[in-house]
């Protein structure tokens, strides 16, 4: 799922269903679900989510140094 908060009025959530999740022909092909949220006190919370998220992170800085030591065979 995919989250996008366009501002304190609207959201959207992008749902992604791939037919290899599933039994054998319970779904076709690709799906993709959009959802617009509207509710003021939906969009708060996740906006809430988001910063908690956010803030807890490790620096993108942090993040390269530690890749940097993968080596890759």
């Amino acid at each position: 799922m995919r989250l996008t908060i366009v501002d304190s009025k609207e959201a959207g959530i992008k749902e992604v269903k791939t037919p290899e999740l599933y039994a054998k022909g319970e779904l076709k092909e690709k799906l993709n679900i959009i959802y617009r949220i509207y509710d003021e006190e939906w969009i708060e919370w996740l906006q809430k989510v988001f910063w908690h998220l956010w803030r807890s992170s490790i620096s993108a800085e942090k993040r390269i140094n530690e890749m940097e030591k993968i080596k890759v065979v």
